[in-house]
């Protein structure tokens, strides 16, 4: 059996990428908390974020469905928790790919989030 050397990935690992708003998501609660708690306090969540990103690769349906979409009838994206940050995401199962949407704090309502990104996208246009 071959061995998975170093960055090799594992040949039934998922490929797991950030959507733009999700990257932007990630520099904003990293430069918000180096600003306030330093900077080793925000290469601590990063390496969280980083252990959360790899467990999707390896576990992608490992996530349970957003309860705020599920009322709406949505489905089709899950979530993982990261300490008090969720990672809402979605699986592509013909490609193997997890795309992650968003990356907020936890006490944050996604209907909030939501309507905050509706309203912008709509305003840039």
């Amino acid at each position: 059996m071959p061995k998975n050397r170093g960055s090799e990935k594992p040949q039934n690992a998922w490929n797991v990428k950030f959507t733009q708003s999700a990257e932007d998501d990630v520099d904003a609660i990293l430069g918000f908390i180096a600003e306030r708690d330093g900077i080793e306090r925000a290469e601590n969540v990063l390496r969280l974020f980083r252990e959360a990103k790899n467990s999707l690769s390896a576990f992608p349906m490992r996530g349970h469905f957003v309860p705020e979409l599920l009322r709406l009838h949505i489905s089709e994206f899950r979530e993982i928790h990261a300490s008090v940050y969720r990672f809402i995401y979605q699986a592509d199962m013909s490609t193997m790919e997890i795309f992650i949407h968003a990356v907020f704090d936890g006490r944050r309502h996604v209907d909030e989030i939501l309507a905050e990104r509706l309203i912008y996208r709509r305003i840039c246009r």
